[in-house]
């Protein structure tokens, strides 16, 4: 209850004085997923719509919350956050004397006091978070995007532009540097780039990040939503309808037996969130054939739960 507290008083400072970034849509009231994936797909829309090239890099941090150093996020606190006197007292005994041990085979390590780490799981910890990565945004030329330590950097370019290379190279060189001097870990062999473009042949800029060259790749998960160079959402289609089958694998030869409530509540909690997640980003944008696949997946799930469908092999078939 008390963290709940504070959390109120510390957000409602960082709403009011625009601290927080608004490129920052995690964990924030009236934000998510689709806040950052709606301003992703626009702004790469609204390139292609120029004939522009657009390239993004999926930046990877290595447990972000256990890295985060106590005293650099109150150094934050204060100076960027302006969280001073009791309050800020308050949150260096919060994060002060914690300590951790290791157990294996009934056998206890020694207590350390642990310097590092937002607590997970509390109230205040995914807060705290944000406030220690805040400071990114700005740094760089091109655009940022985050989702809590989700981070995304991209840029609107003439096709084969050295000058877009350069400027996406200078900002990951800066990310890094970032993240050397606040201790956070941006694990250079998870990072990923894409170029979408509306020519036949798309010939992606040479990146490095750290001493790893930046890999590209033609479709990418990217919170929840598998995002392909062809932006036809394939992929994505092919995985909901995987999900869906195996949801309703099982129920078919227990349906009849069970009563219609509980299906309702099945097929709410378990199979119609598949369909309904991210529909806005792709809805419009598949092919007719993967329309026609998800209709047809969606109204079969519809009559499981009414009792309307038989129960034959035919109808136990997935739908591919």
């Amino acid at each position: 209850m008390l963290e709940k507290i504070v959390f109120s008083r510390i957000y409602e400072h960082l709403t009011i004085n625009d601290i927080i970034t608004e490129r920052q849509s995690g964990y924030r009231p009236h934000h998510g997923t689709h806040t950052q994936l709606l301003y992703l797909i626009h702004s790469l829309y609204a390139s292609l719509d120029k004939n522009m090239d657009f390239t993004t890099v999926y930046l990877d941090i290595s447990r972000y919350f256990d890295k985060i150093l106590h005293k650099g996020l109150l150094a934050k606190c204060e100076h960027l956050c302006g969280l001073k006197g009791t309050l800020l007292q308050w949150l260096k005994s919060y994060l002060s004397h914690r300590t951790h041990f290791v157990q294996a085979n009934n056998e206890l390590s020694e207590t350390k006091t642990v310097f590092a780490g937002c607590p997970q799981g509390s109230v205040l910890g995914p807060l705290l978070a944000l406030i220690y990565l805040n400071d990114l945004d700005g740094v760089t030329q091109n655009e940022l995007f985050f989702f809590a330590d989700d981070t995304i950097l991209f840029k609107s370019h003439e096709h084969c532009s050295n000058e877009a290379k350069e400027s996406i190279q200078s900002d990951l060189d800066k990310i890094q540097r970032f993240g050397d001097k606040w201790g956070i870990t941006f694990n250079s062999t998870k990072t990923i780039q894409q170029t979408f473009s509306n020519r036949n042949e798309t010939h992606p800029p040479s990146l490095k990040f750290g001493n790893d060259d930046v890999p590209v790749v033609s479709c990418h998960k990217h919170l929840g939503i598998h995002i392909s160079t062809c932006l036809r959402f394939h992929n994505h289609v092919n995985e909901i309808i995987r999900k869906v089958n195996a949801a309703l694998g099982p129920l078919y030869a227990i349906a009849k037996y069970i009563p219609r409530q509980i299906l309702q509540q099945i097929y709410s909690t378990y199979i119609r969130p598949n369909f309904d997640y991210g529909d806005i980003i792709y809805h419009g944008h598949i092919t007719t054939t993967d329309s026609l696949r998800l209709e047809r997946l969606q109204n079969r799930a519809a009559r499981l739960v009414t009792g309307a469908v038989e129960h034959s092999s035919e109808h136990l078939q997935p739908i591919s």
